[in-house]
């Protein structure tokens, strides 16, 4: 499986994400009584993936079921055949939604991005061969349904492939497997089962307090999703990251996001750094099968694997820095994000906004905090560095939502 990611700085760097996601959040309007339907979307006809499909429904509904609880929960699942388009629509058409509830959707089989048209596109196998299926036609099929809150959750590839359709499926090269046999020191957090009726803060604040869309994919533009009998990387670092935010959970989703992104290359680069060894080991010993050099060679090539978000509640700004050395730069933007429709790109240095020079995350926060404490839709300018050159791009942020 292969995921995406632009070339970021090398793994192991503290990298301080800017909360730019944050400032401005709308408040979330109390659901208590809702109830969250979690579809689990499993593409156990690729033989490849089964083992780490098993491993990952596990973690997710081991994470589920200790956050929020039976009472506040149901759980189903899509294998085989029923993993189309068509299935999963007619799956959604049986649930009980009502619009105090959330509906969560994880999906765990390859995908890639179109080369020309850069949509990202997931592989579904229940027709008996691989069909490119649009994440915006899923993620259309899932918001048709009225939830109050829909989440989509993704460990899927986003490496640049040509997604044409024919005869034989669409033409992709499979990377991403990380070995086929778990290795030790990994380790995880075991959630306790939440007790029926209690719902952990975290959760509550995420899945029950909370309206509108997120859309989230385990690997960003250009690189590979990997993934190994213990599960996708995505889905264990997803993992961590609410276990982590259980109680003490953060604002919304906005503020979880920066903290998955950053979990995301920690467990990357553990993960990595022990098949890397375990790969030269093997190599040394009785040396490596074709299909295993392919993975070698393209594990050593991608240094690291984060998130890509496509749709992010809760924020009005949608914009995701990091700290690189002494500048701050945008490393992520959803889909809707007013910044992005105002021409600002990924990549870009942030040198100042509004005229105030920005050198690290403490200062970024600190004005955007100030300029969107106001309830109504503001112009914001910001001045970076784009490929050695200084543009300025202004972004007009709509009010906010009462």
């Amino acid at each position: 499986m292969k995921q995406g990611t632009r070339t970021l700085p090398v793994l192991g760097l503290a990298a301080a994400l800017a909360l730019a996601l944050t400032a401005g959040n709308s408040p979330a309007a109390a659901q208590a009584e809702g109830k969250v339907y979690a579809v689990f979307v499993l593409d156990t006809n690729s033989p490849e993936l089964v083992k780490s499909l098993e491993e990952d429904a596990r973690l997710v509904q081991e994470m589920l079921e200790g956050g929020i609880g039976k009472d506040f929960l149901e759980v189903s699942k899509l294998t085989g055949n029923e993993v189309t388009l068509e299935g999963l629509r007619k799956h959604l058409g049986g649930l009980p939604l009502t619009r105090a509830d959330a509906l969560v959707c994880y999906v765990g089989s390859h995908g890639a991005t179109d080369r020309g048209s850069r949509k990202h596109g997931l592989l579904f196998s229940g027709s008996g061969k691989k069909q490119v299926v649009w994440r915006d036609d899923v993620r259309e099929a899932l918001t048709a349904r009225g939830a109050r809150l829909t989440v989509l959750l993704t460990d899927s590839c986003s490496s640049l492939e040509n997604l044409v359709r024919s005869d034989n499926g669409p033409q992709i090269n499979v990377f991403g497997r990380l070995g086929s046999k778990k290795l030790g020191g990994a380790g995880r957090m075991v959630f306790s089962r939440a007790a029926e009726r209690v719902v952990r803060p975290g959760f509550r604040r995420l899945f029950l307090e909370t309206s509108g869309v997120v859309d989230i994919n385990g690997s960003f533009e250009s690189t590979y999703a990997w993934f190994s009998p213990e599960g996708g990387v995505f889905t264990r670092a997803l993992h961590k990251t609410f276990y982590n935010a259980q109680d003490e959970g953060p604002s919304g989703w906005a503020e979880f996001y920066v903290r998955l992104k950053k979990e995301m290359r920690e467990t990357y680069k553990d993960l990595r750094d022990r098949y890397l060894a375990e790969y030269r080991k093997q190599d040394e010993l009785k040396g490596l099968s074709q299909t295993e050099r392919e993975d070698f060679e393209a594990l050593k090539k991608q240094s690291e694997q984060t998130t890509q978000t496509y749709y992010l509640t809760g924020t009005r700004l949608k914009v995701v820095t990091e700290r690189r050395g002494s500048q701050m730069v945008v490393t992520d933007m959803p889909m809707d994000s007013p910044a992005r429709q105002a021409g600002l790109q990924i990549g870009d240095v942030v040198l100042s906004i509004n005229g105030v020079e920005i050198n690290d995350a403490a200062q970024e926060r600190a004005v955007l905090s100030r300029a969107l404490a106001t309830t109504n839709a503001i112009l914001l300018t910001y001045e970076v560095n784009r490929n050695g050159k200084t543009e300025s791009v202004t972004v007009r942020v709509p009010a906010r939502e009462s």
